[in-house]
């Protein structure tokens, strides 16, 4: 079956994992001339007819640009062209043009890629912070990454840990100069922010 080409671009991504959710969710708040189709991967009836392999589907958000382009970004290169798609906010992808800012921006977005849904050693709740919804925002900007992301509260005993561990990680990625994580509290961190598979397993 030869791939379909959208009359609009289509965001392909994992709508089982939290930050995938929370990045699409973004993309449709910016989005007000609803210029990009949202869809999960999961939906295999309609990701189907775009030819594009689920394992590739499930490793890394696909942006399919309409006909009669049709070009295919996979990963931290669709965050770019989203951005260009976004009346507004089209300036905020300028930075990627910048040398050395996509080749760290695909290892940022590879190291949270394999680590969604993977346990997370000694966090008293065993889960990653990604599914926790512990992370807020992560920017990149030549070789500094700066995240924005939170704790399930101010007395977390497990804080400096989990901090430490994500410095540690991306500090260790090629390209990668320096790291500043910020743990913030607004907003004020809730089970509503977990992914909803995690709160089944909690029972909430």
């Amino acid at each position: 079956m030869r791939p379909m080409r959208p009359d609009r671009a289509t965001l392909i991504y994992d709508g089982e994992c939290g930050f995938c959710r929370q990045a699409a969710d973004l993309v449709r708040r910016w989005d007000r001339e609803q210029r990009i189709a949202l869809v999960p991967f999961q939906d295999q009836a309609r990701v189907a007819a775009f030819g594009i392999p689920l394992p590739a589907l499930a490793a890394a958000m696909h942006l399919v640009l309409p006909a009669p382009d049709g070009r295919v970004f996979a990963g931290a290169d669709a965050a770019p062209e989203i951005l260009r798609l976004l009346p507004g906010r089209r300036w905020l992808a300028w930075p990627f043009r910048l040398p050395g800012v996509l080749p760290v921006a695909r290892r940022v977005y590879g190291w949270i890629a394999r680590r969604r849904r993977c346990l997370v050693r000694g966090y008293e709740l065993d889960m990653n912070i990604i599914d926790l919804g512990l992370v807020y925002d992560v920017e990149i900007a030549g070789g500094d990454v700066r995240v924005n992301m939170t704790l399930t509260s101010p007395g977390c005993p497990a804080g400096p840990m989990i901090t430490n561990d994500a410095y540690r990680v991306l500090r260790a990625l090629g390209g990668v100069k320096d790291v500043d994580i910020e743990i913030v509290w607004e907003p004020y961190w809730t089970p509503e922010r977990m992914d909803p598979k995690v709160r089944a397993l909690m029972g909430l």
